[in-house]
């Protein structure tokens, strides 16, 4: 029956190889749990093999405690072997009104054949968007028999601007909303900004790889 083709499993503890070989998609959303190593190497094989992974992160800042949520590091353990990070800090638009700015409206759609079938007929604003740095200057690496080429998809316009980890406003930091990394292995990583977008849909317990 075509109801056993996709079937979704939530998992709330530690990452496993028989859940990962049973999978062909994975999301992670702003995982707030440091990675073990066991775990890092995991998704780098899982990646490698084909898989793909959706990572979100969070740019919403804790007024109570003058913090951000989100703790870039955790996810930046998996994220940087593929030359990626997540910023602490948030991407704010200035077309949106008073009090509204941490909704981004003004998108730049990128123009490339993985950003184009991404971004085809996508029509959303994102809110608590923390921006995506690509730390490899050319945008492709090769390392352990892997080819990683990666591309900004969607990119905040003019209007906007960055706050940064001390709510000072920062403009040579990139703003990237959502960057794609793509192997030579078919594997994929789709990282996105903004967790508020999808957490409508989730339960905050299960917010936790």
């Amino acid at each position: 029956a075509a109801s056993d083709v996709y079937k979704r499993q939530i998992l709330n503890s530690s990452l496993s190889h028989e859940v990962l070989d049973a999978a062909h998609l994975l999301f992670i959303p702003r995982p707030d749990n440091a990675f073990s190593s066991d775990e890092l190497t995991m998704l780098r094989e899982f990646v490698a093999d084909g898989g793909a992974v959706i990572i979100t992160g969070d740019g919403e800042y804790n007024t109570d405690d003058e913090t951000y949520y989100m703790n870039a590091n955790v996810p930046n353990a998996f994220l940087s072997y593929y030359g990626v990070e997540f910023l602490t800090g948030q991407i704010n638009d200035t077309t949106m009104p008073y009090g509204d700015w941490n909704w981004v409206e003004d998108i730049v759609y990128n123009a490339s054949p993985v950003a184009e079938v991404l971004n085809f007929k996508i029509d959303v604003h994102f809110k608590y968007v923390a921006p995506i740095n690509i730390t490899d200057d050319d945008g492709v690496i090769e390392k352990d028999g892997l080819r990683i080429e990666i591309y900004p998809t969607l990119v905040a316009g003019p209007s906007t601007y960055v706050l940064d980890e001390n709510r000072n406003r920062n403009d040579t930091w990139p703003k990237n909303i959502e960057v794609v990394i793509v192997t030579n292995t078919s594997g994929k990583i789709i990282v996105i900004g903004s967790t508020y977008n999808f957490e409508w849909k989730m339960d905050k317990a299960y917010m936790k790889a």
